[in-house]
């Protein structure tokens, strides 16, 4: 906010959405630049400073902000859609659903698949006007936390090489290696398989230790 407030024509206000008290040395400077300021906040966490006027003469300043505090309270409804009652009875039964289906997926892609390969598996299944992916990601904010809450013991996601791979117990080292280098670049020539030996070969040896580690668990 400050930095732009600097640069010509980036902007004419300023809108903080935040009930921080920090901020106020901010809004200050960015008023001081010749840019108004509005404040969006909630009432329960918004600091009493954004409304009291002392604040602003402590501050050395008239007026703190330009425009009254939008608080998001009385506009929640209009931002947040209600779940409709027989979704959450449906809910469990979906979420389980999802876990299967998910599995069988994983499972015939020989125990382990791309972040990639999962988001689009779940996208393609289709719930009403929306899709698997959007349901898990409105329910549990990601695929990593579905899999922590609903798939404990039978899916893992795993950062490896860069690389977030979905894994079941007892995947193997290939298709651990597979869904970690893609698919397509698994199947690719001989020439390119030949130039990555080295650390395919290492690689490979800590995939299947840790595969063999996670057996004994």
């Amino acid at each position: 906010m400050l930095h732009y407030a600097t640069v010509p024509g980036a902007f004419d206000v300023a809108v903080l959405v935040s009930g921080d008290a920090d901020f106020l040395p901010a809004l200050v400077r960015t008023r001081q630049r010749g840019k108004r300021v509005a404040i969006c906040s909630l009432r329960n966490s918004a600091s009493s400073s954004f409304e009291n006027a002392e604040a602003s003469q402590l501050l050395g300043l008239a007026r703190l902000k330009d425009f009254d505090v939008l608080w998001l309270d009385d506009h929640v409804t209009k931002l947040v859609t209600p779940l409709h009652p027989t979704l959450r009875r449906q809910r469990p039964a979906l979420l389980c659903w999802l876990r299967d289906a998910l599995l069988g997926h994983v499972s015939e892609l020989g125990g382990a698949a791309s972040e990639e390969e999962v988001s689009l598996f779940l996208s393609q299944i289709g719930l009403g006007e929306s899709s698997a992916l959007a349901f898990v990601r409105h329910e549990c904010g990601s695929i990593g936390a579905f899999l922590d809450e609903h798939c404990a013991g039978q899916l893992t996601m795993r950062r490896m090489m860069g690389t977030a791979v979905v894994q079941a117990r007892g995947a193997t080292p290939a298709a651990i290696r597979d869904a970690r280098r893609g698919r397509d670049a698994a199947g690719g020539s001989d020439a390119g398989a030949d130039a990555d030996a080295d650390a395919g070969d290492l690689g490979e040896a800590l995939l299947a230790a840790q595969s063999l580690l996670d057996d004994d668990d």
